[in-house]
């Protein structure tokens, strides 16, 4: 049956006038903003428009959360990929441009193979809503991947040349002026975004993430770990002196609601 079906999808498809005349913009565009169904996020297209070989352009996508952008593509393309409906799978396939990098990305239209995966590369991290949304302010270079399948994923990053500036989570500052990359990777579980592996670098200093953001609700702990002559040269660790657990190493708790 399922091949029948696959044959059929794949006839109807194969001609143009059907692709252009008798399945509507807004049939596909519901069928890519289902793809997050069960996820919190959805998506948005703007200036939509169909082209004669299963291709499509878009001024943008927006990707949101509680009304709050988190993503912006622009000048985006793609195309339906007809050779996955023999398995039955039905790829949207785009690219587009994102903060100054190169974005590229798959959306499983079909309710039955729902999933979203996304490579990034060096977007500007002060052109990036999200950013600022979590409380980090500042510039860098960021490459990744994120895979979301129903209500699990993986995020992981890369972030070069960092300049962001002191971060406040609640009722604490974090020195986040002090690094300059970082790299991790990042569960997601429904509602729930888990730090897998999370470092930070800088010069003089080293920092670990571990915990979880839930509901908008950060329970992470920040390690940090500086070299003596940088602890003596930067004021900010006698602020600090609470978190200190034993010399070159303090622990604290980052306890915000975030505005998402």
């Amino acid at each position: 049956m399922k091949y029948l079906l696959a044959v059929v999808l794949l006839c109807i498809c194969l001609v143009p006038g059907i692709w252009l005349i008798a399945i509507p913009e807004e049939t596909l565009l519901g069928l890519a903003e289902r793809s997050f169904d069960n996820s919190s996020v959805r998506v948005e297209f703007s200036e939509f428009k169909k082209g004669l070989f299963y291709n499509f352009t878009a001024g943008s996508i927006t990707l949101k959360k509680n009304n709050a952008s988190l993503v912006r593509i622009e000048n985006a393309s793609g195309h339906i990929a007809l050779a996955s409906l023999l398995s039955l799978k039905l790829p949207l396939l785009f690219s587009g441009d994102l903060a100054g990098g190169n974005i590229q990305g798959e959306l499983q239209l079909l309710k039955r193979d729902r999933a979203v995966l996304v490579r990034l590369d060096n977007a500007r991290t002060e052109q990036v809503p999200f950013f600022e949304l979590v409380g980090l302010k500042g510039n860098g270079l960021l490459s990744g991947n994120l895979v979301l399948r129903a209500r699990a994923g993986e995020v992981t990053f890369d972030l070069r040349e960092a300049r962001f500036s002191q971060g406040t989570f609640g009722s604490i500052t974090v020195p986040l002026e002090m690094f300059t990359s970082a790299k991790g990777a990042m569960a997601i579980n429904g509602r729930t975004l888990k730090v897998v592996s999370f470092a930070l670098d800088g010069r003089g200093i080293y920092a670990r993430v571990k915990g979880d953001i839930t509901d908008g609700r950060l329970n992470l702990m920040l390690e940090l770990m500086p070299d003596k002559e940088f602890t003596d040269k930067s004021p900010i660790f006698a602020v600090l002196d609470t978190y200190k657990v034993s010399p070159g190493y303090y622990a604290v708790p980052l306890k915000n609601q975030l505005s998402l």
